[in-house]
């Protein structure tokens, strides 16, 4: 039973000690950047101090790469992860916006900034009538937008190479 409990307890630990180690894939590239993170912690929501720029990096190429192997309606998932990303890039380019060490580097800043672009450009707003389609003339007719994003192959590919590109600065 003792034998169990240590089995049991060694793998938790072998485990969370792989996981804090690829939380922090390149301690280098790493550390500046948490350091920026805690020193502007309160205008952050989704960057924690554990934050990984080399394996959020990597994730992200990785993501737009599967995007781009995909056929027919196949990337939904990519696409859906690539847009919940992009909160995590916002308060990259904040970081940057604020001096950070290695985001403030001007070619860093710039990609990261092209990238949201690439972002913007795939953001489409539809408006539809609300309510019953009747003759009568209301010019107090209710109206709903609403606004879906999308990215397609080729702006995968876009963002893959400008992320490649930021990791890359950064690895030096």
């Amino acid at each position: 039973m003792t034998k169990k409990y240590l089995l049991t307890l060694f793998a938790l630990l072998s485990t969370s000690g792989l996981l804090s180690l690829a939380a922090q894939s390149n301690p280098k590239m790493d550390r500046p950047i948490q350091q920026c993170i805690k020193n502007h912690s309160q205008e952050l929501e989704k960057l924690s101090s554990t934050f990984s720029i080399g394996y959020w990096l990597g994730r992200f190429v990785e993501t737009c790469e599967n995007l781009q192997a995909s056929t027919g309606k196949g990337g939904g998932p990519q696409v859906v992860s690539l847009l919940a990303m992009e909160a995590e890039l916002d308060e990259l380019i904040l970081l940057a916006d604020k001096g950070c060490e290695d985001l403030a580097d001007e070619k860093v800043k710039t990609l990261l900034q092209e990238m949201k672009t690439i972002y913007q450009e795939k953001q489409d707003v539809e408006t539809f009538d609300r309510g019953q389609n009747d003759d009568s003339d209301n010019l107090f007719a209710e109206e709903d937008e609403i606004t879906t994003m999308s990215i397609s192959r080729g702006s995968a590919g876009k963002l893959k190479s400008k992320a490649a590109k930021i990791k890359k600065i950064l690895e030096k």
